[in-house]
């Protein structure tokens, strides 16, 4: 891939946030973050398993009748982050637990949509990992080649044809941060 000025920006942006969203559908994760409000439904009174990672809880409040009115609102000393070591590990937190030792709260199980989180949603401000990174690289390389093949085939008379596609390596990088995929 070679760029000399700046006449495919806007092409180049494009491929980069495919490459990108590519790789959150395919992994199940958003390397990216933002702050966000969310609901969820505990399941245990002692702990929330959060499906969507997190970096930081700015508020967590509790709906303890179901009518949607977030009445309680914890402090820190109510719950602990996990896993313990994300942010030294510089992987988001996925669960949520009431301290054992000071906190007298309990979510609310049973009660749809009972816990309030409003936070930063994701991996945040340390970004994705390298190898994450690397293959998001890969990626652009190989969509913005695409963008002069036919059909997803490229090649000449001298080297043959070739498709373009997501490499082992690419995948490779990807495994370790595999959670869940779709299928269609």
């Amino acid at each position: 891939m070679s760029i000399a000025d700046t006449g495919d920006d806007n092409l180049l942006e494009a491929v980069i946030t495919a490459a990108s969203r590519w790789i959150d559908d395919h992994t199940g994760r958003r390397f990216y973050g933002g702050s966000a409000t969310r609901y969820y439904t505990p399941s245990s009174p002692y702990g929330l398993s959060v499906p969507d990672e997190f970096t930081a809880i700015t508020t967590l409040k509790t709906d303890e009748n179901g009518d949607r009115v977030y009445e309680t609102t914890w402090a820190t000393t109510d719950y602990v982050l996990l896993p313990l070591n994300a942010v030294v590990d510089g992987t988001p937190y996925d669960r949520i637990e009431v301290d054992q030792v000071s906190g007298t709260r309990r979510f609310p199980t049973g009660v749809l949509g009972g816990v309030e989180l409003v936070g930063s949603f994701g991996y945040g401000a340390s970004g994705a990992p390298p190898m994450v990174k690397e293959a998001c690289f890969r990626l652009v390389g190989r969509f913005y080649d695409l963008r002069t093949a036919t059909l997803g085939v490229m090649g000449s008379a001298e080297m043959g044809t070739m498709r373009i596609v997501a490499d082992r390596d690419v995948m490779d990088w990807l495994g370790p941060y595999v959670r869940r995929r779709r299928f269609a």
